[in-house]
């Protein structure tokens, strides 16, 4: 009778994970682009997808990867419903990723154990994030921000594998994780370093070896420079008279935990 109750359990609580998912990936038939969407498009289409990588970097960003995402997306080849698919392979992405962290961490667990708590967690996510509509909805936003919090989820799984298996498969896409989530934002960007600055800090504590860590600590850095000395970059933070302002992001920042 327990098995049975506890098999019930499992499957409700994954109908109610996927129920509560659901409205999310439903109102995505009724996004449409917007400000930012349409300028890179347009730039895209006239000077080329990858030309417009370098024009970019040297005017505007250092955001080398989100930049590359948003130069290929639907709207330049006419795909027009392919941009209201791009919230729902976001959903569905994150759930995934944190699927692959629970199931490293959580190994003796059933699917639908997981599962759940891979609903659970994207939930919380989603309504606790200050807004939604940039966070998935709008392409200019979520190839930023969302994707690189995507592939550092999936990070934090591949660093476990490296430490529990070594295998080179998983050193191999750690290295191209660190490079996508560096040439995201900058926000992500400091905090790779830093996760991986605290990596070897603790498996040098517990003397584990480090080396691998450390040739990875220093790819981080190299592509954090490029992002950082972008010549885009001086050009942007002329638009923004609070830039490199360290009083005034102090005063913002501690209010985001109120």
């Amino acid at each position: 009778m327990k098995k049975y109750f506890i098999f019930f359990v499992e499957k409700f609580t994954l109908f109610i994970g996927l129920f509560a998912i659901a409205p999310f990936i439903i109102i995505s038939a009724y996004n449409h682009p917007m400000s930012d969407d349409f300028c890179l498009t347009n730039t895209a289409r006239e000077i080329g997808s990858w030309n417009m990588q370098w024009d970019l970097y040297f005017t505007w960003t250092g955001r080398y990867f989100s930049t590359f995402l948003i130069s290929f997306n639907p709207l330049v080849f006419d795909f027009y419903n392919g941009y209201k698919l791009i919230p729902i392979a976001l959903l569905i992405l994150t759930i995934l990723s944190i699927y692959k962290l629970i199931d490293e961490l959580y190994v003796k667990g059933s699917f639908a154990e997981k599962a759940s708590l891979s609903f659970f967690f994207v939930f919380i996510f989603i309504f606790q994030i200050p807004d939604i509509r940039q966070g998935f909805y709008w392409l200019s936003g979520a190839t930023t921000y969302q994707v690189a919090n995507i592939l550092t989820i999936l990070l934090i799984t591949s660093i476990i594998k490296i430490v529990r298996t070594g295998k080179a498969f998983h050193k191999f896409m750690s290295f191209v994780l660190v490079f996508c989530i560096i040439g995201c934002n900058e926000t992500s960007m400091l905090l790779t370093d830093f996760l991986l600055l605290l990596v070897i800090s603790y498996l040098f504590y517990i003397k584990f070896p480090i080396r691998f860590f450390l040739m990875l600590l220093v790819f981080s850095v190299f592509f954090s420079f490029l992002v950082y000395l972008a010549p885009g970059n001086v050009i942007r933070e002329a638009y923004f008279p609070q830039s490199h302002n360290f009083v005034s992001a102090v005063f913002l920042f501690f209010p985001l935990f109120r």
